[in-house]
């Protein structure tokens, strides 16, 4: 028992003195308060801890990280909305080996930011603290040297739904590219720099037009004094070609990190992490309607994938850009409604189907098959030859189903009226359009798909005609005329696809 005593006895001892070792006895907790938009400088030595205590004057979704060569690890405990005490921590999200950790605070409230560092000899570091921000930038091209557009409308959806997720949200109008450029003290960051971020407005392959005589290119957002993103969570450019290589570039070698020469491309080089354009033009109202949808999602939990697919899964027809135009580079599963970066969203729950009822589905009725350049391939329900409004959109393992279904009796119904189709009732194009008070008038293509169109209980075949116009610039508008080929009624395109 002596010895066992003993034995015991020098464990304790030797225990004790490598839990006394492990910690430097210089080991220092260093107290301080940070106030929101200033920068700080810090020396630590090892294992000495700072702790920032942070008042937030209003309520949101907040920021706090590290710059400098110092790898840098912290925590923050803060009140959330509900005014339940919450834990963040990170280590490297931020640039190089620094933190960079989002969360959200109450008003009046009090958090704790806790920082220690990784190494063997002091280390120095910046930090500070900022709002995370939703910049929307749209346009009111009248009077201006481009033609006339106005995309004022659709800031209202991802302004309110970002504000309400705590984001401090602002609706740019009508800035030109040095606002773009400016940089905001103190952290020097260029108003691109935004965690979500929105452009609306015209453009073409690799250029995006801001009001005034200079336009954004993709080589700002490659250049080393150029427009930034690296807290950017979500870029979205609501402009024509924005996806698209400009003529005379190369599409990127992934390794060389040279050429990028499309907008979205450039975004994500310099730092965002998930970011959407499109491939094709672009038109407004459909692009409204997109983006609406888009952020409603977001505002659901959705991740950006998740929501971009549900978005354009509510376009009818198979022609529309915003089906198949949009593109999405970088992290897929970056959610909005979230304060840390890159997390996961939640998985859809009443939206998608079962893979066995899809392939039930395919097996039983006849479907038409079109497959987008973005990944997406959209299946109709097909009835002599003839679409329907019952469809799927699937990407990769996600399957999504139209709002209607058109069951064996609507079949039925659907091949009865075929045989009272009356082909003199199709839908003609305008001579000419006037959007926004600008003449098109130059009509450029035509494209028509023939639908059965169930609604309200109620079927209709329905002749749809997009025509695309030309004003005296080059620029392009679109237009959709429907009209029923039963009774010769001349239909609203809104009406039937909401």
């Amino acid at each position: 028992m002596k010895k066992f005593s003993c034995l015991v006895l020098c464990i304790v001892i030797l225990s004790l003195s490598f839990i006394f070792c492990a910690v430097p006895v210089s080991a220092v907790t260093y107290i301080e308060t940070i106030t929101l938009n200033t920068n700080a400088v810090k020396s630590l030595n090892p294992g000495d801890t700072v702790k920032y205590y942070f008042t937030a004057s209003s309520s949101g979704l907040y920021a706090v990280e590290t710059t400098g060569t110092t790898d840098t690890y912290a925590t923050v405990t803060a009140y959330d909305k509900n005014n339940v005490l919450q834990t963040y921590a990170d280590d490297d999200s931020g640039v190089g080996d620094n933190f960079n950790i989002g969360f959200y605070q109450k008003q009046n409230t009090v958090a704790v930011i806790t920082v220690n560092h990784h190494g063997s000899s002091s280390g120095m570091f910046t930090i500070h603290v900022h709002r995370q921000k939703a910049n929307v930038y749209t346009y009111d091209y009248s009077g201006s040297s481009y033609p006339s557009l106005n995309t004022y409308s659709h800031a209202s959806t991802p302004v309110n739904i970002c504000t309400d997720a705590g984001y401090f949200s602002t609706n740019y109008k009508d800035k030109e590219y040095n606002f773009f450029k400016s940089y905001i003290s103190p952290t020097n960051e260029s108003n691109t720099n935004a965690e979500v971020f929105m452009f609306s407005g015209h453009g073409s392959a690799g250029y995006a037009y801001p009001l005034g005589s200079r336009v954004i290119s993709y080589l700002d957002l490659q250049s080393i004094n150029g427009f930034k993103m690296p807290n950017t969570k979500i870029a979205l450019w609501n402009s024509c070609y924005s996806a698209f290589y400009p003529s005379g570039t190369t599409p990127p070698d992934p390794g060389s990190g040279y050429y990028l020469g499309s907008l979205i491309q450039a975004s994500h080089w310099s730092g965002a992490r998930s970011v959407i354009g499109w491939t094709d033009e672009i038109f407004s109202n459909d692009v409204k309607n997109w983006t609406d949808e888009f952020f409603q999602e977001l505002d659901d939990g959705q991740t950006v994938l998740n929501a971009a697919l549900s978005a354009g899964h509510n376009f009818l027809l198979p022609d529309n850009s915003c089906v198949s135009k949009w593109n999405l580079i970088g992290s897929t599963s970056t959610v909005l409604t979230q304060p840390q970066v890159n997390i996961k969203g939640n998985n859809f729950e009443n939206e998608v189907v079962n893979k066995d009822d899809f392939l039930d589905d395919l097996r039983e009725y006849d479907y038409t098959t079109f497959e987008f350049e973005n990944g997406v391939t959209r299946y109709y329900k097909t009835v002599n030859g003839i679409l329907t409004n019952d469809y799927y959109d699937v990407y990769g393992d996600i399957i999504l189903k139209s709002d209607e279904t058109i069951s064996a009796s609507d079949i039925s119904q659907i091949e009865a009226l075929c045989l009272s189709i009356n082909y003199a009732y199709k839908a003609v194009s305008n001579e000419s359009i006037t959007i926004n008070g600008e003449l098109y008038s130059n009509l450029i293509s035509e494209n028509e798909v023939m639908m059965s169109v169930k609604k309200d209980n109620n079927i209709k075949i329905v002749d749809f005609l997009t025509s695309i116009y030309e004003n005296e610039d080059g620029f392009h508008e679109k237009q959709v005329n429907c009209r029923d080929l039963i009774t010769g009624e001349i239909l609203g395109y809104e009406q039937l696809i909401n």
